[in-house]
């Protein structure tokens, strides 16, 4: 009688095992199921992903977009060979589904609008003034328009080609190459024709002053590409031989920023002021008298642009974070799955104000509009672009 109940206590156990995923792992199996019902691990983030997406369906209002979302992430899912890859999907895909459950203290409505790239492509997006500027692909250079949630083709090319800037009438461009020269390529925006191919001497990194003028940094030195003369305007020595992450002009200042520090110059690039301790590669927000830039440090700084003091702190809700100001509110988004809430500070007194569950990649606003731009699933090569309306 012992030995049956043994039995009937081993069995129960093995039948709860089999079925601890969100399928039965008894029934015929594909190579990923079997997987995930040999892993408890996996199994447990299938039960919770199954469980996340059943109470997202019953919350959105576009059940057919996530229903689909759903089917193509499913189908990226079938293609992973190896555990800790689908492991990685999941808990992606658990925070993509977390978007679904907008914040609710600023009463935002939604509208969402998937655009795809190429498979496994990091989306690289960039700011223009009003629009953001990607390549949809290595041959696509493609703008978005989030006053009217809009995407357009700014340029279709044959080769692969990276994306430098443009304005009203021209496009820069330059090759997508590992050699150590990439060409400056300007393509007149009528006619789709090549006005300027101009070999320079080593590999150059761009940043954007403004819409007529691009600042080139090689290893021995810069230079002021003109737009609307289609000339290199000025060429300087680059005494640290650094290379620049972003450049901007603001008022009489043009700002140069670093992977190590931000050097503040005059029209006349005459250097004012570095500030040191950036530890940056990714956003530099300009926001009246200040720098915001965020680091390895445990906050996003401020910095005054007059004294290069830094001035404020804002604690962040992870290691990776993006972030925007509007309405004398700085809103900190996390960029990862580590972290769910993004919070909102008031820019002026440092006073934390909300947290709410939401992970974004980029935002732009626009008075009452916010646009998060959710670069999540590296794998299924898509960017879901998300237009929140805040209400007073």
């Amino acid at each position: 009688m012992k030995i049956k109940e043994i039995i009937c206590v081993i069995t129960l156990f093995i039948v709860t095992e089999v079925n601890a995923a969100s399928f039965n792992c008894e029934q015929e199996l594909t190579r990923v199921e079997t997987i995930i019902c040999n892993n408890d691990w996996l199994s447990a983030l299938d039960e919770e992903l199954e469980l996340s997406y059943s109470s997202a369906l019953t919350k959105v209002t576009d059940k057919l977009y996530l229903k689909k979302q759903q089917r193509d992430w499913l189908k990226a899912r079938n293609q992973i060979k190896h555990k800790w890859d689908l492991g990685s999907a999941y808990k992606h895909r658990l925070s993509q589904l977390k978007q679904f459950e907008l914040p609710t203290p600023e009463n935002i409505s939604q509208h969402r609008k998937e655009f795809k790239t190429i498979k496994g492509y990091k989306l690289e997006i960039r700011e223009t003034g009003d629009t953001f500027v990607f390549r949809e692909s290595d041959y696509k250079i493609t703008e978005f328009h989030p006053e009217t949630f809009t995407f357009s083709t700014l340029y279709e090319s044959k080769h692969k080609v990276e994306y430098v800037a443009h304005n009203d009438k021209y496009i820069v461009l330059t090759n997508m190459t590992y050699s150590s020269k990439k060409p400056l390529i300007v393509i007149e925006r009528n006619t789709g024709k090549e006005v300027i191919r101009k070999n320079l001497k080593d590999r150059v990194q761009w940043g954007v002053i403004d819409n007529n003028k691009l600042l080139g940094v090689q290893y021995d030195e810069l230079i002021i590409f003109d737009l609307k003369t289609l000339k290199i305007k000025k060429t300087l020595k680059n005494e640290n031989s650094y290379r620049v992450v972003n450049a901007v002009k603001k008022d009489n200042k043009i700002i140069i920023h670093t992977p190590h520090f931000i050097d503040i110059y005059d029209l006349s690039f005459k250097r004012l002021r570095r500030i040191r301790g950036v530890y940056d590669k990714d956003k530099m927000l300009v926001h009246g008298d200040f720098v915001v830039i965020s680091g390895y440090s445990k906050t996003v700084n401020v910095y005054d642009l007059k004294t290069g003091v830094l001035v404020k702190k804002f604690e962040k809700p992870s290691s990776l974070v993006s972030y925007s100001i509007s309405n004398g509110k700085i809103w900190i988004f996390p960029r990862t799955e580590r972290s769910d809430n993004a919070v909102v500070y008031n820019f002026s007194t440092e006073e934390k104000l909300h947290t709410f569950n939401m992970v974004s990649d980029y935002q732009f606003w626009s008075d009452k509009n916010l646009i998060f731009l959710n670069v999540f699933e590296r794998m299924l090569g898509y960017t879901t672009f998300t237009q929140a309306t805040l209400a007073n």
